[in-house]
């Protein structure tokens, strides 16, 4: 919690810190699954029509997707900040934090403005953490952060 409020050494406590990885994992698994199942079970038209196989196999390949994107996403803005910023950071230090604070991703429950809010937050929280790991400005990673983003969400959208 203290990294979504921008704390520098919660950031740089955690980046070095190999027991994060897998609970952040299991982090941004929840954060993922909260929404998407508020989504199908409130929202759908006739959750009962789902059977349990096709929702578990939708599931699965919303979250395979979800974290593909984020992964690169992430990878875009450590490229940029590694080759045109002069970032020293390593891409896990960069994923420690940032799977950590991944429940910001419980936003998208909300009705209509949910996946914005969660993008913003989630954008906002990416500054902070390459600004501490790759020492990246903070407007640089803004923009890259958010344009990388927006970028792939549209690159999906005309794909699928």
């Amino acid at each position: 919690m203290r990294i979504v409020r921008w704390d520098d050494e919660a950031i740089r406590r955690v980046k070095d810190d190999p027991r994060v990885l897998p609970y952040g994992i299991l982090i941004w698994t929840l954060a993922n699954a909260i929404p998407y199942l508020i989504i199908v079970f409130l929202w759908a038209n006739k959750p009962s029509a789902l059977r349990p196989t096709q929702l578990l196999v939708s599931f699965a390949a919303a979250l395979v997707l979800g974290a593909i994107l984020g992964l690169i996403q992430v990878g875009i803005v450590h490229l940029v900040a590694k080759y045109f910023c002069g970032g020293d950071g390593r891409f896990v230090q960069i994923l420690r934090p940032l799977l950590l604070v991944s429940f910001v991703y419980v936003l998208q429950a909300i009705p209509v403005a949910g996946t914005l809010i969660a993008g913003i937050a989630w954008v906002c929280v990416m500054v902070m953490v390459f600004d501490e790991v790759d020492e990246m400005p903070q407007l640089t990673a803004f923009v890259v952060s958010a344009v990388a983003g927006l970028g792939l969400r549209l690159l999906i959208g005309r794909l699928f």
